[in-house]
Protein backbone atom coordinates (compact mmCIF):
# COMPACT_ATOMS: atom_id res chain seq x y z
CA UNK A 1 0.00 0.00 0.00
CA UNK A 2 1.44 3.30 -0.89
CA UNK A 3 1.68 5.82 2.10
CA UNK A 4 1.64 8.79 -0.26
CA UNK A 5 -1.98 7.61 -1.72
CA UNK A 6 -3.30 7.15 1.89
CA UNK A 7 -1.70 10.17 2.81
CA UNK A 8 -4.12 11.86 0.06
CA UNK A 9 -7.21 10.25 0.69
CA UNK A 10 -7.66 9.41 4.52
CA UNK A 11 -8.25 13.13 4.87
CA UNK A 12 -12.09 13.29 3.38
CA UNK A 13 -13.17 10.10 5.85
CA UNK A 14 -15.47 10.59 8.55
CA UNK A 15 -14.40 9.15 12.05
CA UNK A 16 -16.27 6.17 11.61
CA UNK A 17 -14.59 5.16 8.04
CA UNK A 18 -11.39 6.01 9.47
CA UNK A 19 -12.07 3.28 12.27
CA UNK A 20 -13.03 0.97 9.62
CA UNK A 21 -10.07 1.73 7.79
CA UNK A 22 -7.82 1.56 10.60
CA UNK A 23 -9.66 -2.39 11.73
CA UNK A 24 -9.39 -3.58 8.07
CA UNK A 25 -5.47 -3.10 8.07
CA UNK A 26 -4.54 -4.52 11.17
CA UNK A 27 -1.61 -5.50 9.58
CA UNK A 28 -0.17 -2.22 8.73
CA UNK A 29 0.10 0.46 10.86
CA UNK A 30 -1.69 3.62 9.49
CA UNK A 31 -1.34 6.29 12.66
CA UNK A 32 1.75 7.87 11.07
CA UNK A 33 -0.73 9.24 8.56
CA UNK A 34 -4.25 8.89 10.62
CA UNK A 35 -2.70 10.22 14.06
CA UNK A 36 -2.41 13.75 12.87
CA UNK A 37 -6.28 13.37 11.57
CA UNK A 38 -7.38 11.52 15.20
CA UNK A 39 -5.84 14.74 17.02
CA UNK A 40 -7.63 16.91 14.37
CA UNK A 41 -10.79 15.38 15.39
CA UNK A 42 -10.15 15.98 18.74
CA UNK A 43 -9.50 19.42 18.59
CA UNK A 44 -12.67 19.63 16.59
CA UNK A 45 -14.77 18.14 18.99
CA UNK A 46 -13.25 19.03 22.39
CA UNK A 47 -11.23 22.07 21.88
CA UNK A 48 -7.38 23.74 21.46
CA UNK A 49 -7.42 24.05 25.18
CA UNK A 50 -8.15 20.50 26.00
CA UNK A 51 -6.12 19.22 22.90
CA UNK A 52 -3.36 21.19 24.04
CA UNK A 53 -3.41 20.12 27.25
CA UNK A 54 -3.09 16.53 26.01
CA UNK A 55 0.01 17.55 24.44
CA UNK A 56 1.50 19.62 27.04
CA UNK A 57 1.36 16.35 29.48
CA UNK A 58 2.72 13.90 26.65
CA UNK A 59 5.76 15.86 26.38
CA UNK A 60 6.22 16.59 29.94
CA UNK A 61 5.87 12.57 30.68
CA UNK A 62 7.45 11.63 27.99
CA UNK A 63 4.68 9.58 27.23
CA UNK A 64 3.35 8.50 23.51
CA UNK A 65 -0.39 7.80 22.94
CA UNK A 66 -1.93 7.68 19.65
CA UNK A 67 -4.57 10.08 19.25
CA UNK A 68 -7.27 7.82 17.75
CA UNK A 69 -7.32 6.05 21.45
CA UNK A 70 -7.66 9.58 23.07
CA UNK A 71 -10.07 10.59 21.18
CA UNK A 72 -11.83 7.11 22.08
CA UNK A 73 -11.46 7.49 25.60
CA UNK A 74 -12.17 10.64 25.79
CA UNK A 75 -15.46 10.29 24.01
CA UNK A 76 -16.48 7.64 26.84
CA UNK A 77 -16.04 10.00 29.75
CA UNK A 78 -17.93 12.20 27.91
CA UNK A 79 -20.77 10.24 27.09
CA UNK A 80 -20.99 8.63 30.51
CA UNK A 81 -20.63 12.41 32.13
CA UNK A 82 -23.48 13.70 29.63
CA UNK A 83 -25.75 9.95 31.05
CA UNK A 84 -25.18 10.70 34.74
CA UNK A 85 -25.96 13.98 34.17
CA UNK A 86 -29.07 13.24 32.36
CA UNK A 87 -30.05 10.64 35.20
CA UNK A 88 -29.41 13.67 37.83
CA UNK A 89 -31.89 15.46 36.11
CA UNK A 90 -34.76 12.68 35.31
CA UNK A 91 -34.59 11.97 39.20
CA UNK A 92 -34.96 15.74 39.97
CA UNK A 93 -38.59 16.19 37.78
CA UNK A 94 -41.41 16.74 39.63
CA UNK A 95 -43.88 14.12 39.57
CA UNK A 96 -47.67 14.15 39.69
CA UNK A 97 -48.87 12.68 42.29
CA UNK A 98 -52.72 12.10 43.61
CA UNK A 99 -54.11 10.73 46.48
CA UNK A 100 -56.05 7.55 47.02
CA UNK A 101 -58.94 6.62 49.39
CA UNK A 102 -57.93 3.61 51.13
CA UNK A 103 -61.22 2.33 50.31
CA UNK A 104 -60.31 2.68 46.73
CA UNK A 105 -63.50 3.95 45.20
CA UNK A 106 -65.97 2.63 48.01
CA UNK A 107 -66.81 6.75 48.63
CA UNK A 108 -70.47 6.26 49.71
CA UNK A 109 -69.29 3.69 52.11
CA UNK A 110 -66.67 5.93 53.39
CA UNK A 111 -69.04 8.86 53.91
CA UNK A 112 -71.96 6.45 55.59
CA UNK A 113 -69.32 5.44 58.05
CA UNK A 114 -67.92 8.84 58.54
CA UNK A 115 -71.30 10.43 59.44
CA UNK A 116 -72.40 7.17 61.19
CA UNK A 117 -69.67 7.58 63.35
CA UNK A 118 -67.66 4.08 62.46
CA UNK A 119 -64.17 4.35 63.02
CA UNK A 120 -62.29 5.83 59.89
CA UNK A 121 -58.69 4.94 59.37
CA UNK A 122 -56.50 8.27 59.32
CA UNK A 123 -53.81 7.57 57.24
CA UNK A 124 -54.10 8.09 53.81
CA UNK A 125 -52.40 6.50 50.56
CA UNK A 126 -50.65 7.78 47.85
CA UNK A 127 -49.53 6.33 44.67
CA UNK A 128 -47.10 8.47 42.43
CA UNK A 129 -46.59 7.90 38.64
CA UNK A 130 -43.37 7.70 37.44
CA UNK A 131 -42.65 9.19 33.96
Amino acid sequence: MDLELVERILPHCSKTQLIHIEKSTKNRDLSPVTDKLWKSFYEREFGTESTESVSQIMKEWNLKFKWSELYQEKSKRVKGAKKKEDDGKLSRQVRVCKKVSPFSGKKEKWLKKKFVGAIVPTAKHSSCGKR
